[in-house]
Order: C-alpha cells, then sequence, then structure tokens
C-alpha cells in the first residue's frame, strides 16, 4: 500500500484554506457529492496483502435500497432517521442541511464577520462570504485528494480557522468531520481515524503530524495528511502537493 501524501496547506485565512489542485469550480453540497460504493477495511487490505477478503463491517456497509426509515436512531454510517416534526411552532419547520443553513446565512449576513483569529499578534477575519467560500475550497480539495461518501476527515489541532474550515468542508464534500483530541496518543488517534473510515487527516503542527505518521502503516483507508500550521520537514515529506 502506497504512503498517504503529506500536504502543505497554505494557512493564510483569507486566501487558500487546504487547496488541492483543481478542476474548474464546480458545486459542492451533499446532495451533490459523488456517490461511491463504500469499500470496507477488509477489503482495502485484501488489495494491499492480496490475501483472501474479509467480512465488512457492518458500519462501512451500504444500503442494498433505500426503504423508507421508521428509526428515530441509526449507528451506521449511511444509515436513515425518521424526524420527529411537530404541529406548530417551530418544530414544524421543514429541516435544512448544514450547507443549506449556511447558505441562508451567507444571504443573509454575507459581509459580516463569522470568524476572527489572533496570529503572532494580528487578527485575521473572515465575512461569512469568504467563510463560506474557504470552505468550498476545503470540501473541493478533499473530494480531490480522495476523499469518499460517508467517509473520515480527520481534523487534529486546537480551535482555529482552518479547524472550522476542515470541519465544514468535509460535511459539503459528503464526508464526516471528525475532530480529535490533541492529547490523543497516537494509539488513540489510530482507534478514532479506524473508526470513522478516515480518508484525509488535518494536522495542526510537526508534533501532531508524528502521531499520525507512527501509525499511517496501519490505516488502510488513509489516502492523504494535510499540515496547515506550519511547514513540513523534508524527513517527512512523501509527496508534494
Amino acid at each position: 500500500m502506497a504512503s498517504p501524501a503529506v500536504l502543505v496547506a497554505n494557512s493564510s485565512v483569507p486566501g487558500s484554506a487546504l487547496q488541492a489542485p483543481l478542476q474548474d469550480p464546480c458545486e459542492i453540497s451533499p446532495e451533490k457529492a459523488p456517490a461511491t460504493a463504500l469499500p470496507s477495511v477488509g477489503n482495502h487490505q485484501a488489495e494491499a496483502n492480496g490475501k483472501a477478503e474479509k467480512p465488512t463491517p457492518e458500519m462501512f456497509r451500504s444500503k442494498a435500497a433505500s426503504a423508507p426509515s421508521s428509526g428515530l436512531w441509526t449507528t451506521k454510517r449511511d444509515g436513515e432517521v425518521k424526524l420527529r416534526l411537530d404541529e406548530s411552532g417551530i418544530g414544524c419547520e421543514p429541516p435544512l442541511t448544514i450547507h443549506q443553513l449556511f447558505q441562508q446565512a451567507v444571504d443573509q449576513y454575507g459581509d459580516h464577520f463569522a470568524l476572527a483569529s489572533k496570529k503572532n499578534g494580528r487578527w485575521s477575519r473572515l465575512t461569512f462570504r469568504q467563510y463560506y467560500e474557504e470552505c468550498r475550497v476545503a470540501a473541493k480539495s478533499f473530494l480531490k485528494l480522495g476523499l469518499e461518501r460517508f467517509h473520515g476527515v480527520c481534523i487534529l489541532g486546537f480551535n482555529s480557522a482552518e479547524w472550522f474550515i476542515s470541519d465544514i468542508g468535509a460535511i459539503l464534500a459528503g464526508g464526516f468531520a471528525v475532530g480529535i483530541y490533541t492529547t490523543n496518543s497516537p494509539e488513540a488517534c489510530q482507534y478514532v481515524a479506524e473508526n470513522c473510515g478516515a480518508n484525509v487527516i488535518v494536522v495542526e503542527n510537526e508534533k501532531q503530524l508524528q502521531k499520525i505518521l507512527e501509525i499511517e502503516s496501519k490505516l488502510p483507508l488513509l489516502k492523504a495528511i494535510v499540515l496547515y500550521g506550519e511547514e513540513v520537514k523534508e524527513k517527512d515529506r512523501t509527496s508534494t502537493p
């Protein structure tokens, strides 16, 4: 199995966040994200090692057919739930996706500040419109790096604009945004990444990068590691963006 590429993201915000080479701009939304067959950990291990295919874990299985859901909860990554709506009041309003809610905020408050962060003593601010565009860039970049629908983008870093852009970008691309505690051990990071089927892991600095490099060989679904807080050291670079 080829090692995942270690990419350096331009972390100057506004500007270019988590950007990989892209094709022409396209509309990104959960509804329009490419629906692909969901490979299992067992399937990837079989391909990589030439061994017999292992049973697919239940949480990685796709539904054979989209039947109406009657349950109020699910443990399946592509499962459906029945929404509880009231006959009156706020509870009867039509449900919205994250993408739709974000677009409404942009329409209403586009030129107002949405995020502010301080780096090296200087404040950097993003309006709702800039925030939304940065999230779209991140979403397209994750898709370019190989993010599959219902698979995870793990984010390992402290509170920052890049963290939120990665989070919303993963959702817009049809994946899962999965935060990992910065105090987690490499083994704890591996547990989280395995359980969400992570295709991409975003890390803040060299310290967090080393945790992932230590366990990357145990993550057969991992396709790329994105570092946004600092430059990648030459010994860690397996591929150039």
